[in-house]
């Protein structure tokens, strides 16, 4: 059931709808995974209608849950994610040092992954 509602997730655009699925799939079956979607979810839509502290909240429970994942991918992936939103959000808010540091996380991040295979 938790599978099945979390793939709902990537069939509509509608961020409200997202995290309805994301609710009903977390209080199904709780994961790391399923949580940091949530938030980036939450996250997305606060951003997206100019609640760029809101934004800034949501997107920072997502370090706490990447820190409770297992699959090594997607720790990455949602690290990324993070930074990434991070960013966004602090060159909206003025905070261009910050900006400027998640942007380098990023790259770093990135990077290893792209060291790692060759």
């Amino acid at each position: 059931m938790a599978s099945r509602l979390y793939r709902q997730v990537f069939q509509t655009q509608s961020y409200l709808q997202q995290i309805k699925f994301l609710d009903a799939s977390l209080a199904s079956c709780y994961t790391p995974e399923v949580k940091a979607a949530k938030l980036l979810r939450q996250g997305d839509h606060s951003y997206d209608n100019g609640n760029y502290r809101e934004a800034k909240s949501y997107y920072g429970g997502i370090m706490q849950e990447v820190d409770s994942m297992k699959d090594i991918k997607a720790k990455k992936k949602y690290r990324l994610l993070y930074y990434q939103s991070m960013q966004d959000v602090f060159e909206q808010l003025g905070m261009k040092s910050q900006a400027e540091i998640m942007k380098q996380k990023y790259k770093m991040t990135n990077r290893d992954k792209k060291d790692k295979r060759r």
